[in-house]
This record gives structure tokens, sequence and C-alpha cells, in this order.
């Protein structure tokens, strides 16, 4: 059977599907952002919770993610049950000690692809120490200033003080200025972005998206704000009915979801459109321990992958490559095909569709 996207995307997959297999019911012990993600690898691999478990301290809801939440103290295990760990992973050694004392647990599966940190908010502190400056005065995108004028008096981070994305990206959008087009932009954060996008763009439609309910209240007379969760392939569809001229990607920076908005959104780019990807220093070391690794591939390597077959004409050769990139030939040619450039910059990375 051929393998979705996310499938694919999918760490620990035959590890995590083997124990899933031999349990009747697989019951997940926590109800934070950990367990919200465990929940949607596993409904991408069609298996069912039975329940979520929480300490008696956390019994706060009786249903989480649609499914029913018991106490720790009242959860009562059959013999054929599995309980995956769904919390950060110094609570799970905390956690098993506890649990050896239980003779009822029949199995338990300590995952490791989730909860290397205690959320996914991004810690921007890793990163702002080799940002901050008034970018390259003599340079050669120094001309280019409007944009990262008015994302520095908008307060974004994408402008000089901190990523300094600004004067690349006017390079690239600066011939759309006046036109009438439709922007989206993946992750609001606190909507300085979307106010800098309308500015520059007078005659846009700015689309932004983020699960956030706090940024609902962030649109304007050209700014629709969508509340919905991006790491979902049926949410990234949706979007494609509002025929972006330009994506960008600033939403959770976790491989999975950036390699699924590109795959997903890259398509329905019209001839000249220009997704851009940012945040990719969550694919190297610096971020091993965070929660951003969660796929078999990291969203550089995706994209380095597509940039060797763009620059070489041809299809991917893949088939030295280890499984874990070869799986994923299909997608990056699909990408490839369609590219005319891609550009990498620091942090970033800029495609323009053929």
């Amino acid at each position: 059977m051929e393998l979705s996207l996310s499938q694919k995307l999918h760490k620990e997959r035959e590890q995590l599907r083997s124990f899933c297999m031999r349990h009747n019911r697989i019951r997940v012990f926590g109800s934070g952002d950990t367990a919200i993600l465990m929940q949607r690898h596993l409904q991408e691999e069609g298996v069912c919770i039975h329940d979520f478990i929480v300490a008696d301290a956390d019994y706060t809801v009786d249903t989480f993610c649609g499914r029913p939440v018991c106490r720790y103290s009242d959860a009562h295990f059959e013999r054929t049950d599995g309980l995956i760990l769904a919390v950060a992973h110094w609570m799970q050694e905390l956690l098993i000690p506890e649990f050896a004392k239980r003779k009822d647990i029949p199995g338990i599966y300590q995952q490791s692809i989730y909860g290397k940190n205690e959320g996914l908010i991004f810690d921007a502190s890793m990163i702002y120490s080799h940002y901050i400056g008034e970018g390259n005065p003599e340079g050669y995108f120094a001309r280019f200033t409007e944009l990262d004028r008015i994302g520095a008096e908008k307060n974004t981070d994408k402008a000089h003080k901190i990523h300094n994305y600004l004067n690349k990206y006017e390079f690239y959008l600066r011939h759309l200025k006046e036109q009438t087009f439709t922007l989206l932009e993946l992750g609001i954060f606190n909507g300085s972005s979307l106010r800098m996008w309308e500015e520059f763009f007078p005659n846009a439609r700015i689309i932004g998206v983020d699960i956030d309910e706090r940024c609902a209240s962030m649109g304007g007379d050209r700014t629709k704000v969508i509340i919905d969760d991006l790491s979902l392939i049926d949410t990234l569809e949706s979007l494609k009915s509002y025929t972006p001229s330009v994506i960008i990607d600033d939403a959770s920076h976790v491989w999975s979801h950036q390699i699924k908005s590109l795959c997903t959104l890259f398509p329905v780019l019209p001839h000249g459109g220009i997704f851009i990807m940012e945040d990719l220093e969550t694919s190297f070391s610096a971020y091993r321990h965070k929660n951003y690794n969660d796929a078999s591939i990291s969203c550089y390597a995706f994209l380095s992958e597509i940039a060797s077959s763009v620059t070489g004409g041809e299809k991917p050769l893949l088939s030295d490559r280890p499984q874990s990139i070869a799986q994923f030939a299909p997608e990056i040619e699909a990408i490839a095909r369609e590219t005319e450039l891609i550009s990498f910059l620091k942090g970033s990375c800029i495609l323009i569709k053929r």
C-alpha cells in the first residue's frame, strides 16, 4: 500500500505501528501539546485512541481531542492494552518508576518523537544574537529598503533587527507591489507581519492562518484571519481555494508541518508564484533537542534535494540515499519540475514557480 505524505514523514513509524498492532486498545498518557501531536500522528496512521489518561491533579475535562479522559487512579488496564507516553521526555523518566509499581500495565511505549521540550514555542533567544544589527548598508540588497522599513515600524521579527529577511524578500516581491493578488501567510503570531504586508501591497488581499484563537481579532479591511490547524493536510487543502500568488510559511517551524505545507500548497501557485519557507534553522543541530525534528527528514534536507534536481535538470537520483530520503522522490520530483528558481538565505528559502 502506498504511503501518504504524512506517513512517510513519521519518525519511529515501524516501531510505533508494531506496538499498536500488538495491543487491542491504545491509551495515551498526557493531555498537553505532546499529546495533541501524538493524537494527530496516530490519526494519520489510522490508529484509534481508546482514551487519554492524566494525573489526578490534571483532570479538568471529560474529553480531549474527541476522546474520553480518565484519571490515573481510575485507570484499569486490560491484558491487551498499550499505553503510549505522550509527555515531555523528562517526565517520562519520572513516570516509569511510578508505573512499574503497578502490575496491571501490560505494555508501555516511550515515544521519542515529541516532548523534547515542554511545548512548541519557538525559542527565538537561540538565534537572535546571530541576527541583531542594522544589516549591511553596502551590500547587494541594501537598496531594497521599503519593506524592511515598514516591517521595523510594525515590529515584525522579519526585519533587520532580528531575522533580516525583508530586503531580500523585496528583491523578489517588488514587481507585485501595485498588483491585485492574494498573499497567504501561515502563522500570524502578533499580527505585525500582516500589517506590514497590507501596507506594502496596497491592492493585495492578505490571508493569515494560525491555530491560536487570540489571532482572530487581527484581521483588517483587506486582511482575513483563519483559525485552523496547519499541521493537518485537510486544513492546507482547504486553503487552495484562496488561489494565493505568494505564500509565506512562518508557522510552527516543525519539519513535518513545513514539508506538508510546501507539498500541498506549492502546486496551487500560478506561474511566477512565490513560496517562502522561513525559520529553516530549526533543521540544524542547535535545535536537535527541541520539538521540531518530528519527521524522518528535515525541511532543509527536503529542500536541498529539490535544489539538486532543479540545478541538475533531472529527476531526483535518490537511489543512493537512505530510505528516509528516497521515499520522497515523487514529492521532490513534483516540486522540482515546477520550480524556476530556488534560493537559500540565512534562515529562509525562496522558491519561484515555473
